[in-house]
């Protein structure tokens, strides 16, 4: 299983030198920003797991928000680390899963990541990619056109077409699984010059959903 990634943003050593160690004793993989710009420009371009966020920084409910209204990390967990003083029930509101409170100890962390674990392995499956070639309908109110799939998951597909669509266009799909047909609405998330595109699935009725989590679990077995 591919190791669990974490950003960890925060201006004390001590409490980074804490969350590592903790990280570690679940294999996972700590990655390090000691700003929220930094760490903003980093959670654009990388799917993180977990983050740990030193509440005092400037910005740090300004990033919460920004994660939770994002693409790809908006479901990622966020520890919020906050002095007694700081407000739990605000940081939680603002998107925050956790609070833990300083002075960080490797026990109290730990603890914390064994009660976000199935969240984040829920998450996890979420996002999986399946590499697949197959044929996919794509609708647009301006055109529509045929495209092959590059990879699936259950929250959204990677495709390759003639022209991709905009980022932030609603389109509508049909693709035909080795389980059937599965047809739903998504937003195109980004595009490239080589004809590749990414969508989230948005609209899908339950059944196609049932199918569509019912196939990937097959190819999970088998992987």
């Amino acid at each position: 299983m591919d190791r669990w990634e974490f950003l960890v943003i925060c201006r004390d050593a001590a409490a980074y030198k804490t969350i590592t160690a903790a990280v570690q004793k679940i294999n996972g993989a700590v990655n390090y920003s000691w700003n929220t710009a930094g760490a903003r420009a980093y959670i654009a371009r990388r799917k993180i797991d977990g983050i740990f966020l030193e509440t005092a920084l400037p910005g740090t409910l300004n990033l919460i928000q920004a994660i939770r209204g994002g693409n790809s990390n908006r479901f990622a967990v966020i520890f919020g680390c906050a002095d007694e003083s700081e407000d739990a029930a605000q940081l939680v509101n603002n998107g925050a899963n956790f609070i833990l409170r300083n002075p960080l100890t490797v026990e109290a962390v730990s603890q914390t990541l064994e009660t976000a674990a199935p969240i984040i392995a829920a998450e996890r499956k979420r996002y999986r990619r399946h590499q697949l070639t197959l044929p996919v309908l794509l609708k647009s109110h301006e055109n529509q056109q045929n495209a092959i799939t590059a990879n699936i998951s259950r929250g959204g597909m990677a495709v390759r077409c003639q022209k991709p669509f905009e980022p932030g266009s609603t389109i509508q799909f049909a693709v035909e699984l080795p389980v059937g047909e599965i047809s739903g609405r998504g937003e195109v998330l980004w595009a490239n010059t080589q004809g590749f595109m990414g969508m989230k699935f948005y609209l899908l009725e339950d059944q196609d959903k049932r199918s569509l989590s019912n196939w990937l679990e097959t190819q999970e077995r088998t992987a």
